[in-house]
């Protein structure tokens, strides 16, 4: 009869487990899962450098018989971003003013960076009473109680086998 009750006892004590597991409490969780992108908009000034500018001044002179200079022509050629004034007063002096604008200018700039938020939004539900319904209650007793006989058998194998030895050692 020993014999037979210890070699059936580890397919026992794996079916008390599977149904202690099986039986065990488990809570539900309610959750709502979203996702979305969100978009960032930044307006910022970029530089952006203009390349230098020049001015060209061509005049054609002629002379006269009696060896006076005089201007036939005169021609100005400006790029953008330069100011060109000439000037010839009564003695005929030339003089020729150059200004160029400052070469870097400022460009308004938009620039979207987008980010992916996951949110895990959990719902608990409300706890309506702080004692266990009388279902859950058996089910902490049987649990226990399963504890209880594994406990026993395992302490009962234990015994067994150290009454074997001892009497194998005589």
């Amino acid at each position: 009869m020993m014999v037979k009750v210890t070699r059936f006892f580890p397919l026992l004590v794996s079916i008390l487990i599977a149904i202690s597991v099986l039986v065990s409490c488990t809570a539900k969780k309610n959750y709502a899962r979203t996702a979305y992108v969100s978009e960032k908009k930044i307006t910022s000034l970029a530089p952006v450098v203009v390349p230098h500018d020049s001015a060209l001044v061509k005049a054609q002179l002629e002379c006269d018989s009696l060896g006076r200079v005089y201007i036939k022509q005169i021609n100005t050629l400006v790029s953008k971003n330069v100011a060109l004034s000439t000037r010839l007063d009564s003695v005929g002096m030339m003089s020729t003013t150059m200004v160029a604008r400052h070469d870097t200018i400022f460009i308004p700039v938009t620039s979207t960076s987008s980010v992916r938020i996951d949110t895990v939004t959990v719902y608990a539900n409300p706890v309506k009473s702080t004692k266990l319904p009388l279902w859950q209650t058996l089910k902490c007793y049987f649990i226990a109680f399963i504890i209880l006989v594994v406990i026993c058998g395992v302490i009962y194998v234990v015994i067994t086998i150290r009454k074997r030895k001892t009497f194998i050692n005589f």
